[in-house]
């Protein structure tokens, strides 16, 4: 009896391992995106954390006066006041400090460097982060200052007949003054603002005048580029009119922030001027607020359902935050992607996505609160000490 020998199919074969193939595949894909699903879930989970305690690491005796003022300094916090300045690490330690004495100082902070101005007076005192300052002196009283990375510094300064702009090289014992402006009240205006770029090589000036009852301001945009060469090299200017532009200053290294008190107006400077975009606001600017990333405005909100709307743009004018809130504040701040909300007794900490990551009512009285880095520790300025803090989630 013969036999019947089945033939295989060759095409079908091979259709079975391509199908079997394309199983594994998508099933590994499938797995793989799931993975990829939970963990992006367990980081934004992470990332979006809420915490409603704290626990103090360190505290530090305060030792100054009530007029005494701090700022965010890096990773330290910058105190200084009448008769000094000093710079304190999350250890307690003074990293540095100086003396000086100022009737009414302001401090400008880049990078390493500190600028204290004795406003109304004639003195600025440079601090590197090393040693107890390098002074300097002016012939004119002091309205402003604003210092570079490398501790060059900008002073706006006035007398009776004139106003004058200078940067200034505190560290050079020849020539320290690299750039000099002067301007006239009649012809100017008066002087309300100025900013200096990061890398000291660009200014900005704001000017109000009044011309038959109507008010005007104008910024002025320089770009010295080779300082050595000390010519007034004006690249732009921008008139707003019936507007004051209160503050200007460098966000970044190229991009400047013109604000006035209903509008916020960004500006693109790597060479020259370009303006980006405006935002105007329905109600008034109650607070502003800035980093190197983002630019933030607290206006006034009417309505019955919240007291305040908290808007957050990035350097390109985009928008990246619009949320309301109802409560009240004394002091904001941002650091990184978060904008600090403080009063005497209460910190809200909200993020710029929006989720609130802290609030606590404490049982004391509480100064300024300012981050030290990533991973929840914070100073927090009480009236009797300099606490460092970690945040719980209970």
């Amino acid at each position: 009896m013969a036999r019947v020998i089945e033939k295989k199919d060759p095409n079908g074969y091979e259709m079975r391992i391509r199908k079997h193939k394309q199983h594994v595949i998508a099933v590994t894909c499938g797995i793989l995106a799931a993975v990829v699903i939970i963990c992006v879930f367990m980081v934004n989970a992470y990332v979006n954390r809420t915490f409603s305690s704290y626990q103090i690491s360190k505290s530090i005796k305060r030792e100054d006066t009530a007029g005494a003022n701090y700022m965010s300094y890096g990773e330290y916090i910058l105190k200084y006041s009448q008769d000094g300045a000093s710079a304190i690490g999350k250890d307690g330690k003074t990293l540095w400090n100086g003396s000086y004495e100022m009737r009414n100082p302001k401090a400008a902070v880049c990078g390493d460097y500190v600028a204290i101005a004795d406003i109304g007076g004639k003195e600025i005192y440079v601090f590197n982060g090393k040693d107890s300052g390098t002074k300097v002196k002016t012939t004119k009283n002091i309205i402003q200052i604003d210092v570079a990375k490398q501790g060059v510094i900008a002073v706006l300064t006035e007398d009776k007949l004139a106003n004058q702009v200078q940067i200034i090289d505190p560290y050079t014992s020849v020539d320290q003054v690299l750039v000099d402006s002067q301007t006239g009240v009649q012809k100017n205006g008066f002087p309300v603002d100025i900013a200096l770029s990061n890398d000291g090589t660009k200014l900005v000036t704001s000017y109000m005048s009044v011309n038959n009852g109507v008010i005007k301001n104008k910024l002025t945009f320089y770009n010295f580029g080779d300082t050595s060469k000390k010519e007034q090299k004006i690249v732009g200017m921008k008139d707003f009119d019936s507007s004051i532009i209160a503050k200007v200053d460098f966000v970044n290294n190229d991009t400047v922030c013109a604000f006035s008190d209903n509008s916020v107006t960004f500006f693109d400077m790597k060479e020259v001027n370009k303006e980006i975009k405006t935002k105007k606001f329905e109600n008034p600017i109650k607070s502003i607020f800035y980093n190197s990333d983002y630019v933030g405005v607290v206006t006034e909100d009417y309505s019955k359902s919240s007291k305040y709307l908290v808007e957050v743009y990035n350097t390109d004018g985009s928008e990246e935050l619009s949320k309301k809130i109802n409560y009240d504040y004394e002091q904001v701040d941002i650091s990184g992607k978060e904008i600090i909300f403080s009063t005497g007794v209460e910190c809200r900490i909200l993020k710029v996505n929006g989720v609130e990551k802290f609030h606590y009512t404490f049982d004391k009285t509480i100064y300024r609160v300012f981050p030290i880095n990533n991973y929840n520790y914070y100073f927090l300025v009480t009236d009797n000490n300099i606490e460092v803090i970690k945040l719980t989630e209970e």
